[in-house]
């Protein structure tokens, strides 16, 4: 199974096979622990191979299924729009719960690459 998501590499795929293929008959419980530790980390190098990219492997119900998350990484975030102190905070905390209509809670940021906004299908329109 595998999502990919607006870049390419990014998205998730089941590495469970892979992940409890690593564990043999007989091994003790650190042993087999040792082994699914050696591929997930084998799994998450193999994923991260480009620049920007990063792999995560996630243990899902107790060990029963395991995810490896791919995602690219993003290093030049700009801020594009934060509202001024007192008009993000009218009235204080206790006007924020009775009045939250007043309140600017809002703040925007746009991603770079290579100089440029990222071209991506996911965006707030």
């Amino acid at each position: 199974m595998s999502r990919d998501g607006a870049h390419g590499p990014a998205g998730i795929e089941d590495v469970t096979s892979q992940v409890r293929g690593a564990e043999k008959p007989g091994m003790t419980a650190a042993q087999a622990s040792e082994a699914r530790e050696k591929v997930i980390a084998g799994l998450e190098k193999a994923a991260s191979g480009g620049a920007g990219l990063r792999a995560q492997t996630v243990n899902l119900y107790s060990g029963s299924m395991y995810h490896l998350y791919k995602y690219k990484v993003y290093t030049d975030v700009r801020l594009v729009f934060a509202p001024e102190y007192r008009i993000a905070f009218f009235g204080g905390d206790p006007d924020n719960f009775t009045y939250p209509r007043y309140d600017i809670d809002i703040t925007l940021f746009r991603l770079y690459e290579n100089d440029k906004p990222v071209d991506s299908k996911h965006y707030l329109k």
